[in-house]
Order: C-alpha cells, then structure tokens, then sequence
C-alpha cells in the first residue's frame, strides 16, 4: 500500500444527512458504522470531534456532580478532586483514544481483539449499554424538573415521558445529525449559563459546615468523580473513530480542553459554585427558580445537547449486544427507543436520588474493563507481543470467549463493586473499589493470557494484506488494491473489514454479514 502523508490527503468535508436526497446517504448516516470499522470517506474533521466532546461535557450532570460534593465536602474538597481525576485522565484517554482513532474502531470492536473475543465482548456492551441508559435517566429527571419548576400543572410521570423520548428522532442520524445539533446550540447554552451565573451571584454563598480538605473528605469524593473518568474514556474512545489516523496529536489535544476540561474541570466547578450560591445541588430546579423562562430555556439546551451522546452511545452499546447474542440486526436507530423507554423508568423511580452511589457503582465496572484494554494494549501488545501488530474484530478469526480479559472484567468488578456497595472500609470503599478495580483488572487480564493477543485469534488468520496494522494514515486503505468485493452483495469493501465465510472457503463477505450467519 502507499504510505501517503498528510500533504497528499485533502481536507475532509464533513459528510451530512441533512439538505440531500440520497437515501443511501442517509442510511450510511443512519447506522453510523455500529458494527464496522469507519472508512475514509465517513472521517470528520478534528474540530467535529470537539464540537461533540464539548456538548457531552456541557450537561447539567456535571454541575450537579459538582454541586453535590460542594454543598456536602466544600469547594475546596472539590478542586482536589477534580484535579487528580483529570490527572489520571488525560494518559488513559490519549492511549486508548490512539488505538480507536489509528484503527477506526469503537471500543466494541477494540475489545473483540484484545482479551475478549467475540462473544464475550457482548458482556462489555451490555455493561455500556446500562451506563449509558443511567445517564440518560439522569438528565431525564433534571430536564423534567425544570419544566416542573416552571409549569407545576403537568404531572411529573408526563414530562418525564416527553423528554425522554423527544431526544430519540434528535438522535436518528447519528453523527452527522449530532454535530450539527451540538454546533448550533452552542450560543444559547454560552448566554444561558452568564444569565444563570449573573443572577446566583447576587445571592450570598452558603458556608459548608466542617468543611475541609483531607482523605477523610477527598477520597469519597474521587470515587464519584473517578466513576465520571471511566465513562469518559470509553465515550472519547467511540467518538475518536471518526478521527483519520493522521490527526491524532491534534484530535488529543482539543480532547484536554473540550472534553476533559470542560468535563473535570470547568463545569463541575461552576456547578459547585452555583449550588452554593442557589442552595441546590439539582440545576433544573435552581436555574429556572433564578432566571425563570431563561433558565428552563437553558437547561432544555443543554439536556438535548448531552443526551444525544447518551442515547447515540446507549443505542449502539444495545445493538452491539442483540445482535451478538440474538443474531437479529434491527439497526441502531431501533434501540434509540428503547433508550428513551428505560431513561422513563428510570427517572420515574427517582434515580437522582442516589446518585453518587448509582454512579461509584458503576464506575466501577467501566474501570475494569478500561484496565483490561489498557493492560491489553500497553502490556500484552508492546511488552509481551508476538511480532504481531493488528487487532482483529472480524467473527470468524477469533475466538469466542477470551477468558484472560473477562476474568479480569468479572472478578475486579466483583470486589470493587462489594467494596463501593456497602463502603469497605468505612467511606473509602467507593474510591478504594474504583480504584482497585482499575488495577487489579490488567494484572489479571496479563496474568491469565497464555498467548498475548494471538490467544485471541481462531485457527484461520486473515491474509496479511488483509490486514489492519494501524496504517499512519488511514486513506491507505481506500485504494482499489485495498478492496475487495463481497460475494452477497457485490459491493466493495475494505480488505480489513471482511473474510472468509465459512472459513477456508474462499468465499469473501464483509465481515459484518459473517455475524449474522
């Protein structure tokens, strides 16, 4: 293949749905490659993916999160916190992120090839799924109690039924109709958040009674903010996939500033602020009781903006999980239903009101399985690896179960999650779960490995020309001699996102119709 660089690349255009009538376009945009690998052609520019990060990272979950360790530990309890959270961070996300950008796979597909194969990394998409699921359920309740706030005569199971399911015909076009919500709603979410800041300084600041820094406060409160870290590296990893190969140094840096700090940073501490100021750690409620109709006009921006990620990364996670098990392929739009069906539940039983808990408990799982890609990644693959350099994620060259990686997922969550579920010891356990599992997960993960990463490979292994050893540019891979024609549909696909089915047989299918046989 040509190893082109940059020079001879020409500036990519950001494909869209919207203004066209080419149904095959809006198909494409429709599906947003759940179950393949991102071709050239779909690639967006790096200013896209932080258009994006910055609208998951503008919600009213992150000045919540905020408000509530403010309002129970102090200020500056707070901004320890969140400054080692970030810390911890910016490594893990460039690492992975590195990985799903240089081979245009989300972290599904990334996990196929590094410890879990092929159906046991379904296990991890249903983890995905319900984390996803909860944060929608989340941003639900805070958007209906902002209506609430304003028109109490509607009753609260209806508005939390509209809201949830209003985002799902938002969220139709996946990315492309993601990036042009989240452009244009940047302004009204700037002015919105100066007016509410305006108006909560002219009220005095509440004083957090014995407040103060130290262990006894900072480490309960990294375990709810490092539950927040794990999350964001898997939905920067989804999201990098449709960054070209050869923008990843710059794709890392607009990812410290438009998501992590924004997300670590920026948000949560205005939102600590602002609870302090509003004596409310829920910004639904405070922004309209501040600003009136501006406010809810706000926080109706701002929960549409965030939740297209939830139910575009909840809605992929879902169909990634059917259709491994089930072998039906429904589509991802199908499942945004879904999503909004579960954030109803949700939000109708009253998840906001555990939610540090809902979410150290979670966080643990996500730290485990972010523990065993990068103990996957860095150990096995560099230190351990046997001269080979590509990750697979086509069916019929893997496995179906990579017990190294799921031992680790499994037996790392169990005892975080015993240790964050009933605070062992005492109100550590939260921090000291999501932390153990994030350690104990690649130490088991490598332990149990017999063959790094080839263990992870079936009988049959793909011709080398077939394939995806992480090309510096990824356009290496749109020539014709890069391509080859599928034997069902006759259309042409790329080398490294097809195979043989049935294996050996000469047959070749894009790697997606193989999982469906």
């Amino acid at each position: 293949m040509a190893n082109l660089t940059d020079s001879t690349e020409e500036p990519i255009k950001a494909r869209s749905f919207l203004f066209t009538r080419d149904k095959s376009l809006g198909e494409e945009a429709s599906e947003d490659y759940a179950g393949r690998k991102v071709p050239y052609h779909w690639k967006r520019p790096v200013r896209s993916l932080g258009i994006t990060l910055f609208g998951a990272a503008t919600s009213v979950f992150a000045f919540a999160l905020g408000g509530q360790i403010a309002l129970t530990s102090g200020m500056p309890t707070l901004l320890v916190s969140l400054a080692i959270a970030f810390i911890i961070a910016l490594p893990v996300t460039a690492i992975v992120m590195w990985h799903t950008a240089g081979r245009s796979m989300d972290t599904d597909l990334l996990s196929r090839g590094i410890g879990y194969g092929y159906r046991g990394s379904a296990f991890t998409a249903l983890v995905y799924a319900a984390n996803w699921v909860m944060y929608a359920g989340f941003e639900t309740a805070y958007l209906a109690s902002a209506i609430h706030a304003q028109w109490q005569s509607p009753p609260m199971w209806l508005l939390y039924l509209i809201t949830a399911m209003i985002v799902v015909p938002l969220n139709w076009f996946g990315i492309s109709q993601m990036h042009w919500v989240q452009k244009w709603s940047i302004p009204l979410f700037v002015v919105g958040l100066v007016w509410v800041m305006i108006e909560a300084l002219r009220r005095p600041a509440i004083s957090v009674v014995g407040a103060h820094v130290g262990w006894d406060t900072v480490l309960p409160a990294l375990g709810a903010v490092l539950a927040n870290v794990g999350v964001w590296i898997l939905l920067i990893a989804d999201f990098s996939r449709f960054v070209r190969a050869s923008d990843r140094p710059k794709a890392i840096a607009v990812v410290s500033t438009a998501g992590l700090g924004m997300n670590f940073i920026v948000l949560p501490t205005v939102g600590g602020w602002l609870a302090l100021h509003a004596g409310s750690a829920n910004p639904g409620s405070y922004a309209v009781t501040l600003t009136g109709t501006v406010g809810l006009i706000w926080v109706v921006v701002t929960q549409l903006r965030v939740q297209e990620a939830n139910y575009y990364l909840g809605s992929l996670a879902m169909s990634t999980f059917v259709s491994r098990n089930f072998r039906i392929r429904p589509g991802r739009p199908a499942f945004l239903t879904v999503t909004g069906l579960l954030a109803f539940v949700l939000a109708l039983v009253g998840i906001t009101d555990h939610l540090t808990q809902t979410l150290t408990f979670m966080g643990v799982f996500l730290m485990a399985w972010v523990g065993t890609i990068v103990g996957s990644l860095i150990v096995e693959q560099r230190a351990l690896r046997n001269g080979e350099t590509w990750i697979e994620h086509r069916r019929p060259y893997l496995v179906s179960w990579g017990w190294p990686a799921l031992s680790a997922l499994f037996g790392s969550s169990v005892i975080g999650g015993a240790m964050a579920l009933w605070n062992i010891p005492n109100t550590y356990g939260g921090f000291l779960g999501i932390a153990l599992a994030a350690v104990l997960a690649p130490v088991i993960t490598v332990t149990f490995a017999k063959h790094p990463i080839t263990a992870m490979h079936a009988d049959t292994v793909p011709p080398e020309s077939w394939r995806d050893g992480g090309a510096t540019v990824d356009r290496d891979l749109t020539g014709p001699d890069a391509h080859v024609t599928c034997a069902v549909t006759g259309e042409s696909v790329m080398k490294v996102d097809a195979c043989e089915w049935p294996p050996n047989s000469g047959r070749t299918v894009s790697a997606r119709l193989a999982e469906t046989k």
